[in-house]
């Protein structure tokens, strides 16, 4: 998939990609499929065989990390985004402390690319912003804050701007509404453009 990406992203352009984490596993937040559970009813998923012991945390963002620098990508930075608020789900189900962050990874093709920090609301790889509260029921909340601040620092007004998770098209309704041309796919939705 991404190297599809590579061949339509600039060369001295950037990809960033928010990733969170999962348990081996694990099915969801533990009494999804209880009765009264969001998943109530349904037949019981789980993901596949990672080869790691039941309920590790599998490291998804280093172990994609590390699969896109084999792969010849420039990994830039590692940033923490601090959601301000905890994962939804039962400590004493869980046993653990609750997750409140998620990763988002920025990759280079080449050594010399386009990088404004002029206009960066926080310098630092721990960014705080809070989820979305819109999004209804089996929405991620994605905030238009985060493709905000990767589209401020790697473009300038009239670049273009590929999401090729788009989704609901967040990422390519800000990317517009920054004066760039907005652009992204998505599995379920299709073609979303702007600009």
């Amino acid at each position: 998939m991404f190297g599809h990406v590579r061949r339509v992203l600039a060369d001295d352009g950037l990809l960033f990609v928010n990733l969170g984490d999962t348990a081996s596993g694990s099915g969801g937040s533990g009494g999804d499929y209880n009765a009264g559970g969001s998943k109530d009813g349904r037949p019981t998923w789980r993901q596949g065989e990672s080869g790691l012991p039941q309920l590790t945390w599998c490291n998804v963002p280093g172990t994609f990390a590390n699969m896109m620098v084999d792969d010849g990508w420039l990994l830039r930075a590692e940033i923490v985004w601090d959601k301000g608020k905890e994962r939804r789900e039962s400590l004493a189900h869980a046993r653990r402390p609750r997750p409140s962050h998620e990763i988002i990874l920025m990759f280079a093709q080449q050594r010399k690319y386009r990088f404004f920090h002029e206009g960066m609301a926080e310098t630092g790889t721990v960014w705080h912003f809070a989820p979305s509260s819109q999004g209804g029921k089996g929405q991620a909340p994605f905030p238009d804050e985060l493709p905000r601040r990767c589209i401020e620092c790697s473009t300038e007004p009239g670049d273009s701007v590929f999401d090729p998770f788009a989704g609901s098209g967040t990422t390519v309704r800000v990317a517009h509404e920054m004066g760039r041309k907005g652009f992204g796919t998505d599995l379920y939705h299709g073609v979303t453009e702007y600009g």
